[in-house]
C-alpha cells in the first residue's frame, strides 16, 4: 500500500508536485533491506501531509484506521530498527545477541518462532547456548563441553612469550 504510494510520488509529475510542499523525496522500500520498509515508513510519516497535496495520489493515502495502524507499525520498528543496529556491530558478542533477541521475544512474542535458540534457522542451539555460556563465565554442560571442544586452544605455559621485533622507526616514535 505504502510502497505503491511512494512509486506513484516518484512519477515525474507527482514528483514536481510534491517538491512543491516539501523539499523531502519519497523513498520506496528495497526487497532486499528490511531497514528500507522502515526508512520508507518514516518518510510516509514525515511527508504524509504534503502528499495529501498531490490530487494524482490522494486516493492511495491510507486515511483513517489504516494511517493510525501505519503510525502504529512505524513506532515498533524503531524499537526493532535500534536492535539491528546494535547486531551489526562488529564487536558484538553472542551472549549480546542473544540478550537482545530474548528482550525482542518478550516484547513481541509473534518473533519467538525465528529468535528462540532453537529456531529453525539455528543449526546447533547446543553451540549457541555454549557460546552465550562461555561468554558469561558460566559453568558448561557435557553435551555443551563436546559441542565447543574443536574450539577451545590449548594452554602451554611452558614456552616463553615471544617478543615481537620492533624496527627503528617505531623505536624512535615511541
Amino acid at each position: 500500500m505504502i510502497q505503491n504510494l511512494m512509486i506513484q510520488l516518484r512519477h515525474t509529475n507527482n514528483a514536481a508536485a510534491l517538491s512543491r510542499v516539501t523539499h523531502l523525496k519519497p523513498i520506496k522500500a528495497s526487497v532486499t533491506r528490511w531497514p528500507s520498509t522502515y526508512q520508507m515508513l518514516q518518510r510516509y510519516m514525515k511527508i504524509r501531509d504534503a502528499i495529501l497535496t498531490v490530487s494524482a495520489v490522494e486516493e492511495l493515502v491510507p486515511r483513517g484506521n489504516g494511517h493510525r495502524r501505519i503510525a502504529a507499525v512505524t513506532d515498533k520498528l524503531v524499537e526493532l530498527d535500534s536492535v539491528c543496529v546494535k547486531l551489526q556491530a562488529e564487536e558484538r558478542s553472542m551472549a549480546e545477541v542473544r540478550l537482545l533477541c530474548d528482550a525482542c521475544m518478550v516484547k513481541y512474542p509473534e518473533m519467538s518462532e525465528y529468535l528462540q535458540p532453537a529456531a529453525q534457522i539455528v543449526h546447533s542451539s547446543l553451540f549457541g547456548s555454549a557460546l552465550v555460556k562461555v561468554q558469561n563465565d558460566l559453568p558448561l554442560s557435557s553435551p555443551e563441553q563436546q559441542e565447543i571442544e574443536a574450539f577451545v586452544l590449548p594452554t602451554n605455559e611452558s614456552s616463553p612469550a615471544v617478543r615481537p621485533r620492533v624496527d627503528f622507526a617505531s623505536t624512535v616514535l615511541r
